[in-house]
């Protein structure tokens, strides 16, 4: 009881109600409140923010805070996530143990990474967001996690999708998936990567592509390593992005050969996928007179019901058209992307680049 009361009233001594440290740190009042009854408590990332909230210090607020939730119980859960290169290092480098099972909530997880294929992410997140909340085992919140922070993205919350991708480390690396936990990292890599030149978010992706080299099959292979192609490329690094590229590929060619079993996350990386990841890098390089033959033949067998990605691929196939100045494919596709009204910032941003390279070009 005393914790209970200590915490409610450290909160009150900042000056916040239970709604505002909860938007603060982007969770749910109802979030705050289990951490204020004592019945659950907060990830190790989500501790930090909260020090710093209450004004606190990490060792005052164990104090005043429950350590319950045995799932997120591991070493290093006290290091600062504000240093993802070094967490990614220190987790995807040691040793992790067994594999968690699986819980009751895979096949929600499952049926809701197929509906954000279809359903605008403004209404997936607020579910998705509701399932972590509801969810007590570390490895189906991982997975939880990492489609937030996904959707998040997509939508332009950026420090959202990040906060989202940090905890679902925490929570991967308690459930000793070293695969999952290396896709969080590089999901964040392939933000950093997506809306700045970070070059730290290179060394990410390449922390996470070495912490599970020989540790997964080959498909978490191949989805990790595109990752460091696209990080490369931006950073115009061609002979890096060529190299992992061809790896890319061989390692998709090995999965196709064995068959093997794969997690349910890399459920949409196909041939497709490799090519316009392919395509998207040789735009970045200056080589759009390759990249447009590889995406438009990867958007026309793309599944028209997915019309956020046939939106996004549009924009690609539409910038590497008029880069190699094909005026005429460069306007079609462009327009096929527009009116698709797609509720998606990256797709926003996307019409806006292209509509700004389109017209010098076809002035």
């Amino acid at each position: 009881m005393v914790r209970r009361i200590e915490l409610s009233e450290a909160r009150s001594r900042a000056g916040h109600t239970q709604e505002s440290l909860a938007e603060a740190l982007h969770v749910s009042p109802r979030t705050v409140a289990r951490w204020e009854a004592g019945t659950s408590s907060p990830y190790p990332t989500t501790r930090r923010d909260l020090a710093s909230e209450l004004g606190l210090s990490l060792d005052q607020l164990a104090s005043v805070v429950s350590n319950s939730n045995d799932a997120t119980s591991y070493p290093n859960a006290a290091w600062s996530t504000t240093d993802p290169v070094r967490a990614a290092h220190g987790w995807l480098m040691d040793d992790v143990p067994q594999l968690a099972g699986a819980t009751s909530v895979t096949q929600r997880i499952i049926t809701l990474r197929r509906l954000d294929d279809t359903v605008a992410g403004s209404q997936m997140l607020p579910i998705v967001l509701n399932e972590i909340e509801a969810c007590r085992a570390a490895g189906p919140s991982a997975e939880l996690y990492q489609l937030a922070g996904w959707i998040a993205s997509d939508l332009g919350q950026y420090a959202l999708a990040e906060h989202a991708y940090l905890k679902g480390a925490d929570a991967a690396r308690a459930a000793g998936d070293i695969g999952l936990t290396a896709q969080l990292f590089s999901c964040l890599a392939y933000q950093k990567t997506n809306i700045s030149l970070d070059p730290e978010a290179l060394l990410l992706a390449q922390t996470a592509a070495q912490g599970t080299d020989g540790k997964t099959g080959p498909l978490v292979e191949a989805l990790i390593l595109e990752r460091v192609a696209w990080a490369a490329a931006k950073q115009q690094n061609s002979s890096l992005t060529l190299r992992t590229l061809d790896k890319v590929q061989l390692a998709y060619e090995r999965h196709q050969q064995t068959k093997s079993e794969t997690p349910d996350w890399t459920y949409w990386l196909n041939q497709s996928e490799i090519d316009i990841m392919a395509g998207r890098c040789l735009i970045a390089l200056g080589n759009p007179a390759k990249a447009a033959p590889l995406i438009a033949k990867a958007v026309a067998e793309y599944p028209p019901e997915h019309i956020r990605e046939v939106a996004l691929y549009q924009t690609w196939l539409a910038e590497g058209y008029a880069r190699a100045g094909n005026r005429d494919s460069a306007e079609e596709a462009l327009a096929n992307a527009a009116q698709l009204d797609v509720d998606s910032e990256r797709v926003s941003q996307r019409l806006n680049l292209v509509n700004s390279i389109l017209e010098p070009h076809l002035a």
